[in-house]
């Protein structure tokens, strides 16, 4: 039997990450990955500067960028935009046209958000991803390599179950949304 494929291939030359936003999906995901994968990040911005210098102290990242500006500024950066839904196309909307961006979910507050974030990028001609991590895990991927290769056979239906402890409470942005969802 073949070996399955289980991880994405590793960038040859990894750009630098500019990190906009220093709360709980970031210090508990976003910045140990790169920090196990020896990605480089250039910067953290939030708009909390107390929030942004402890998750650079935590993390060892050597600059904290003192506004959007600043962040925006980095050259070649790949901009991993981690805030809440009402507050990302105002951040898309001020990164440089054609940046590569990774945006946090949710899209938006609600299906209107999505549609004007999906229109600024493509406006701006960013190269943009929503973070919906899970076609990413090895399973999702391995099956993908199964599918690929035609090994299943006809697939007429699919059950994907996801067990997991989402620590909803570290997201206190969410306490006082009138509702949550995940656009």
């Amino acid at each position: 039997m073949r070996e399955l494929q289980q991880a994405w291939p590793r960038p040859a030359h990894p750009r630098p990450i500019v990190v906009i936003g220093a709360g709980a999906i970031v210090r508990t995901a976003h910045l140990p990955a790169y920090r196990r994968l020896g990605f480089p990040i250039a910067g953290v911005f939030d708009i909390n500067p107390q929030q942004a210098r402890g998750a650079a102290s935590e993390f060892g990242v050597s600059r904290v960028l003192a506004s959007l500006e600043d962040a925006a500024s980095v050259a070649e950066a790949v901009f991993d935009v981690a805030v809440p839904g009402d507050q990302v196309v105002g951040i898309l909307e001020r990164l440089p046209d054609g940046a590569a961006v990774l945006i946090q979910k949710p899209m938006g507050a609600d299906l209107a958000e999505a549609d004007r974030i999906l229109a600024c990028c493509r406006e701006k001609r960013l190269i943009a991803a929503m973070n919906f991590q899970l076609r990413f895990a090895p399973g999702m991927l391995a099956l993908h390599d199964l599918v690929w290769h035609h090994d299943l056979g006809r697939i007429v239906d699919v059950d994907v179950r996801v067990v997991i402890e989402q620590p909803w409470q570290n997201w206190t942005f969410m306490i006082g949304a009138p509702r949550v969802e995940i656009v």
